[in-house]
């Protein structure tokens, strides 16, 4: 028998509040990356995908810089570029300030580099290392900026200058947000919760990779799913709230030429046009890839009240995947995306995976969770995936009957202990995987992470930012020498 009590509405909304164990080596030292600046050249052609997020405490000589007179530049072929780059401002404790949208925080940005700001970049970009005497004549203050590629060596630089009278920005715009869709336009991908006109949904519902990008063109999603289950008095009484079940809206957002940041609110509706009181989520789109957090709150041991607490995630794909391949960490074996379980699909290793893939002509999807330093504490299960391929099979919500090479994850949260715990997902989308080097570069990025060095300090670039109100150190432990502590 399935219910739905106004009472566990809010148990719901503390369990799960959204908000995308990667290894990385030590931190070389100083002397190291000295050696390593004076015999190798610029570019970091091994790292495409790489965005680097350099925080305002990592470039004290600029701090207090009006924002608008600072320009980010590169060295090639003895004279200076102007390059793409953003900086997002941010309150002392770590939340976004938005500029953007029908709430925005226009009158609380102070156009100054504060400590906690983040300057955005492409890795791709940096340069030519040049000596102070070859900096810019009209500049006030620099910084270098220094990369790292710890798996190959390579290194690049850029420089961070503040001008009186700034040069002209670069025209540069790899990514845009469309308010009435909800949906992200980047160069290499459309993503979006919605496939009408100001029909705002919680999950994602479109995803497609453009033909000039190596994609088909086509909407290849049906739909993400997120699903809530709850199990009381010996599970006689069950609870289920999935995806149907939420209201969203985007009260503001960051829209820059390097990443769209989206704050999304979510609220469970209650009918007759009620819902809950709502959860927040900051949703961060970079060029070729997302990454967000999901924060999992625990108030209180779940067994006291429930039998049971899940709550599983995953995608449905369409007909329009058909021919694409699937693949995880623990099946490398592709098998065929064509609605129908072949035996190899149903034999495959559902235990809990690392990283999991759908390519094909229609572009590709790469999916894997990132885990905080304390998630080993919390008494979250992470139980055996479920993959299903079957055009017949019915399961709502979804707009179109069938499922396409879906495959599910579920954390069991029945004896977790009290505390917040935290994961970043992070989703790559682009061209179909053509070798493994294609995948490898994609998991490179937050396993293996560039290293960025400014201020005589060289230090982990961190994709993986700390939710609001967190500190340092909820990320994963090799992260948090790096993050400001503050």
């Amino acid at each position: 028998m399935k219910i739905r009590p106004l009472f566990y509405f809010v148990l719901v909304l503390e369990f799960l509040r959204m908000q995308p164990p990667a290894a990385a080596a030590q931190t070389p030292e100083p002397e190291a990356g000295r050696a390593r600046e004076e015999s190798a050249g610029s570019g970091l052609v091994g790292r495409p995908l790489d965005v680097v997020v350099v925080p305002g405490d990592w470039l004290p000589g600029l701090l207090g810089t009006s924002i608008p007179q600072l320009r980010l530049m590169t060295r090639r072929w003895g004279r200076w570029e102007p390059v793409p780059f953003q900086i997002d401002e941010k309150t002392q404790d770590g939340a976004y300030l938005f500029p953007f949208g029908k709430e925005s925080d226009r009158e609380k940005l102070d156009q100054k580099l504060d400590r906690r700001d983040e300057l955005v970049f492409l890795a791709r970009d940096a340069g030519c290392r040049a000596s102070a005497a070859d900096w810019p004549v009209e500049q006030e203050i620099g910084e270098e900026i220094g990369l790292t590629d710890p798996l190959s060596g390579q290194r690049g630089w850029l420089y961070l200058f503040a001008f009186p009278n700034p040069p002209p920005v670069s025209i540069v715009d790899l990514i845009n947000y469309d308010p009435d869709y909800d949906r992200i336009q980047s160069r290499y991908y459309t993503a979006g919760y919605s496939r009408l006109k100001h029909d705002q949904k919680a999950v994602m519902e479109y995803f497609s990779i453009p033909e000039s990008e190596g994609g088909s063109g086509s909407n290849w999603c049906d739909s993400a799913k997120i699903w809530t289950r709850i199990k009381l008095l010996f599970s006689v009484f069950r609870i289920t709230i999935h995806s149907d079940n939420w209201v969203s809206w985007v009260p503001a957002y960051i829209d820059g030429p390097i990443r769209v940041i989206v704050k999304k609110r979510m609220a469970i509706k209650l009918g007759l046009g009620l819902r809950t009181p709502h959860v927040e989520a900051d949703l961060i789109y970079y060029p070729r890839f997302f990454i967000s957090a999901i924060v999992i709150s625990i108030p209180f041991d779940p067994s006291i009240v429930t039998s049971s607490l899940s709550i599983t995630i995953g995608t449905d794909l369409n007909h329009e995947a058909t021919g694409m391949l699937f693949w995880n960490s623990q099946n490398l074996e592709p098998v065929l995306v064509d609605g129908r379980m072949s035996p190899q699909e149903k034999a495959m290793d559902m235990r809990p995976d690392a990283w999991r893939v759908v390519s094909g002509r229609q572009g590709k999807y790469m999916g894997k969770a990132v885990y905080a330093g304390n998630f080993r504490l919390s008494n979250i299960k992470l139980d055996q995936g479920l993959y299903v391929d079957d055009s017949s099979y019915r399961e709502p919500p979804e707009n179109e009957p069938g499922i396409y090479g879906s495959y599910n994850w579920t954390w069991d949260i029945t004896h977790g202990k009290k505390g917040k715990y935290v994961v970043w997902i992070e989703a790559h989308y682009g061209s179909g995987i053509q070798s493994e080097q294609d995948l490898t570069t994609c998991l490179n990025l937050t396993d293996h992470p560039l290293y960025v060095r400014t201020d005589s300090l060289e230090r982990l670039n961190c994709l993986l930012i700390p939710p609001p109100g967190f500190s340092r150190e909820v990320l994963p432990e090799e992260y948090q020498q790096s993050w400001p502590a503050h």
